[in-house]
């Protein structure tokens, strides 16, 4: 490490922030809301030595880090994650990763590399982390899981940025590797529920009573259209009343 103004790096930098600070202090009151950040900054001092992170400042509620190891900079944050969420009423933190190289100065680190971190730091949600596509590639096969974001772009930076959720949850399952329901003829298949079997039951004896309803239908329309018509022409249709007899051997 130099000073003066001189280049320290590759570093991965870490920012850290209490999301919705001001309104714990209106909500919880001054003194409950300072014993809030007291605590956060006792799990994230002892993550740090954990470690081996360097405190570099704290502004207002939040922390600017840096870390030989962009590994170990990932491990750090998830384990603060973890220990704030078992805390009863704990703090929602959000964090932002980025790696690169930094100008170090009077205890003090500058550069765009610690823009970026800020800048990811602000995309996340309280009890994320958030990590530069740079960040994941460095960490290369240490076990840890992300979740790729929507490509954004950063105030003041240039071009586009991958951003990547890193899951410190233990068993959550990144959803980028969950498997989508199978598609197709067999995965329509298998999503579908069956359908309950029609119920037969009855269906021949139903039969007989079905030809019965037609038959009393075209002898009713028989005999009206015989008085309108008559003569012949009525007594041909006439010829299809079944007639009682024929009624009765039906029901039989």
């Amino acid at each position: 490490m130099t000073t003066g103004g001189q280049s320290e790096g590759p570093v991965a930098v870490l920012m850290t922030d209490i999301e919705g600070s001001t309104d714990l202090q209106s909500r919880l009151g001054d003194a409950a809301a300072r014993d809030l950040v007291r605590r956060q900054e006792a799990v994230v001092r002892a993550a740090l030595e954990r470690f081996g992170g360097r405190e570099i400042k704290t502004m207002g509620d939040g922390f600017l880090v840096s870390f030989a190891s962009t590994r170990r900079a990932l491990e750090c944050a998830c384990a603060i994650q973890r220990e704030l969420a078992e805390q009863e009423e704990g703090p929602r933190v959000r964090m932002g990763l980025h790696a690169g190289e930094v100008l170090h100065e009077d205890d003090d680190i500058h550069g765009a590399a610690v823009s970026a971190a800020a800048r990811i730091m602000a995309h996340a949600r309280g009890g994320e982390v958030l990590a530069s596509d740079l960040v994941r590639q460095l960490a290369g096969a240490a076990g840890l899981q992300f979740r790729e974001r929507r490509p954004v772009r950063l105030k003041g930076l240039d071009g586009t940025w991958v951003l990547h959720e890193v899951v410190w949850a233990e068993g959550d399952v990144p959803a980028a590797r969950a498997r989508p329901p199978r598609r197709g003829r067999r995965g329509r298949g298998r999503q579908r529920q069956r359908r309950p079997p029609r119920r037969r039951t009855g269906h021949r004896q139903d039969q007989p009573r079905r030809r019965l309803r037609g038959l009393r239908r075209r002898s009713w329309l028989a005999r009206a259209l015989g008085r309108v018509l008559g003569g012949r022409g009525g007594a041909r249709l006439l010829a299809v009343d079944p007639g009682p007899a024929d009624v009765h051997r039906q029901r039989r």
